[in-house]
C-alpha cells in the first residue's frame, strides 16, 4: 500500500486520528489489546506506522484514546434511553438499563478492565489528566440526567453510580469474559460454579436498594 499523504487541515488531521482510532477497534475486536500491534493499526488505517505515533505517542495512549471514544458512545446511549422514558422508572429496570447497555459493548468491557493494569502505564500524566477531565465531564452531564429520570436518586448519586458502574467492570469482566484458555477450562462440569453471566451478575450488582431505615433514604449499592 503506498504512503498516504500528509494531513495538514485540522479537518483532515481530525479524520486521520478517526481512521487509525477506527482501525484499532476493529483489531480489538479481531484479537485483543495486548495482541494488537501498532503496526497493524497503522496499515489497518492505511497510514505509515509513524503517522500513527504523530497522534498517538504510544499503543497505551492509542488505547487510552479508544476507551474514551467507547465511554462516549456508552453514555450518549444512555442519554437517549432517558429521553425515551415517558414516566419514572424504579431501581430494578435502571440496573437492567446499565447492564444490558454494556453487555451490549464487548469491547468498552474489556478495555475499561485493562485501564489501569495496561493503558495508564505508559502514557504521560498531561495525557491522563485531560482523559479523566474529559470522561468526568461527560459522567457529570449524564449522572444528572439518571437523577431527573430517576427521582430515587439523590443529588450527586448519578455521579457515584457511573463510578461504581465502571470499579464493577473492572472486576467483573475478567471473571465473566476470560481468556479462551480460562472458558475452555471452565467448561468443565466440575468447575460450573466459577463461571458468571456478565450481564446478569452486572445487573444483580448495580441495583439500587432502598435503605432498611426508611423508605426516604436511598442508598446505591
Amino acid at each position: 500500500m503506498g504512503q498516504s499523504t500528509r494531513a495538514r487541515s485540522p479537518e483532515q488531521k481530525r479524520r486521520r486520528a478517526r481512521r487509525i482510532l477506527e482501525a484499532a477497534r476493529t483489531l480489538e475486536t479481531e484479537a485483543g489489546f495486548t495482541a494488537m500491534a501498532t503496526a497493524d493499526v497503522a496499515r489497518r488505517a492505511g497510514v505509515a506506522k509513524g503517522t500513527v505515533f504523530l497522534y498517538f505517542p504510544t499503543k497505551e495512549a492509542l488505547g487510552l484514546a479508544l476507551l474514551e471514544d467507547l465511554l462516549q458512545e456508552w453514555f450518549t446511549a444512555l442519554d437517549a434511553e432517558l429521553a425515551r422514558a415517558t414516566a419514572a422508572r424504579g431501581p430494578r429496570v435502571l440496573a437492567r438499563i446499565l447492564a444490558e447497555t454494556l453487555s451490549a459493548r464487548p469491547v468498552l468491557g474489556r478495555m475499561l478492565a485493562i485501564a489501569g493494569s495496561v493503558l495508564e502505564r505508559n502514557v504521560d500524566a498531561g495525557t491522563l489528566v485531560a482523559f479523566e477531565k474529559t470522561v468526568l465531564e461527560r459522567m457529570r452531564r449524564t449522572g444528572g440526567a439518571l437523577e431527573a429520570g430517576y427521582p430515587f436518586l439523590s443529588r450527586g448519586d448519578g455521579l457515584r453510580l457511573l463510578l461504581y458502574v465502571r470499579v464493577l467492570v473492572v472486576g467483573l469482566h475478567p471473571v465473566a469474559e476470560p481468556a479462551p484458555a480460562a472458558r475452555e477450562a471452565r467448561a468443565a462440569p466440575e468447575l460450573a460454579p466459577l463461571r458468571l453471566d456478565y450481564a446478569g451478575s452486572l445487573e444483580s450488582a448495580l441495583r439500587i436498594r432502598r435503605s432498611l431505615y426508611g423508605d426516604e433514604d436511598v442508598r446505591v449499592a
